[in-house]
């Protein structure tokens, strides 16, 4: 089993989930909504002066599902290459 992170723009955030639906994969994901901060793809901060905000997905999947996210991000970058997207994938201790 593997822990996957998504840290998105909020703009292409339905996108993402949308696409991972399509493959059975979002049945069950927790949404962190409102994410500050600031990345190679620009500043985030939800004010005036920065009004995009990102989010997290937080999804845990089985490990023959990995090459399936892996793709469905690429797709979502490669459509959207200036949103910035990062996927980060971790082991989970059962």
């Amino acid at each position: 089993m593997k822990r996957v992170e998504i840290i998105t723009n909020q703009a292409i955030a339905e996108d993402i989930l949308d696409s991972l639906e399509a493959h059975n994969i979002a049945e069950n994901y927790t949404i962190i909504p409102h994410i500050h901060g600031r990345g190679k793809k620009g500043t985030r901060l939800g004010s005036p002066l920065w009004p995009e905000e990102n989010c997290i997905y937080i999804l845990y999947i089985d490990d023959d599902n990995v090459q399936i996210v892996k793709d469905v991000i690429k797709g979502i970058k490669d459509r959207f290459p200036n949103e910035g997207t990062k996927m980060f994938i971790s082991p989970v201790e059962e």
